[in-house]
């Protein structure tokens, strides 16, 4: 098999993907909704970035086995990330976490059970669970293998912690970024991206990572009622690129969050 490119060049395209979709995202995501076409540029941005994440780059440029970027069947056994193998680190740290969030939420809702609407928050969870998985992708899947791969090579000589210590604080930190301007979610985010930085570079698995965001997400939002949105959305949360693109989405989601 030939080999991939050097591996330093994956922090480059950690730079152009995260930096591309971050400009997309602030200059052209509030206007969305005004122009048919922009609508379709939005999913054709999305489908070729799928694409490199997901395929090219792995695939082509790197010669990754799908394995080693978290992309896990039923079939694989034993091996580091296989379901057998990591459901129980999966499983761990979503309880604990979920633990916490529920009890946070009890001590500040008086109405805890009164305010939670049954409806959105499976409709919440349903989304959660495609957006986790296509987040994991990203962010573990493709961000952490590039930042995992370039520090193993760069601190080869050294113990085999010191690239995952490097890996885990610029993944997380990258992941809390991502929620720019939010605060409270950038404090979440980047507590949430250590451990479960640590989890999947131990063990890479994408869906269970997507159930466990999936999970977290839909409790931080329905039953803590966390302000979620982020980047423009902030400060305009009624403009919000997923309502305007996809078909019928606006209306099922209505005025339950």
């Amino acid at each position: 098999m030939k080999r991939g490119i050097h591996p330093f060049w994956g922090l480059l395209e950690i730079v152009a993907v995260f930096g591309g979709f971050q400009a997309f995202n602030w200059m052209v995501g509030p206007r969305v909704g005004e122009e048919p076409i922009l609508i379709l540029f939005t999913w054709l941005l999305w489908f070729l970035l799928g694409a490199y994440v997901i395929w090219f780059s792995p695939a082509i440029l790197h010669k990754m086995p799908k394995q080693k970027i978290g992309w896990i069947s039923f079939s694989d056994g034993k091996r580091a990330g296989s379901f057998r193998q990591s459901w129980k680190m999966y499983a761990s740290v979503t309880l604990i976490a979920s633990a916490i969030l529920v009890a946070h939420a009890f001590s500040i809702h008086s109405n805890l059970i009164e305010s939670i609407q049954l409806n959105g928050l499976l409709i919440k969870f349903g989304g959660y669970i495609f957006s986790g998985i296509i987040q994991a992708a990203i962010f573990f899947g493709f961000i952490l293998i590039r930042f995992k791969e370039a520090f193993s090579h760069l601190f080869s000589h050294y113990s085999r912690t010191v690239p995952m210590v490097f890996t885990i604080i610029l993944t997380s930190a990258t992941f809390s970024i991502f929620h720019y301007p939010n605060p409270e979610l950038m404090i979440i985010t980047l507590s949430a991206g250590i451990s479960w930085s640590l989890v999947y570079y131990l063990q890479p698995n994408i869906l269970l990572m997507g159930f466990s965001h999936a999970i977290l997400g839909t409790l931080l939002h329905q039953v803590v009622q966390l302000h979620m949105r982020i980047g423009p959305f902030y400060h305009n949360p009624e403009l919000y690129v997923i309502r305007e693109i996809v078909p019928g989405l606006k209306q099922l989601i209505g005025n339950l969050f």
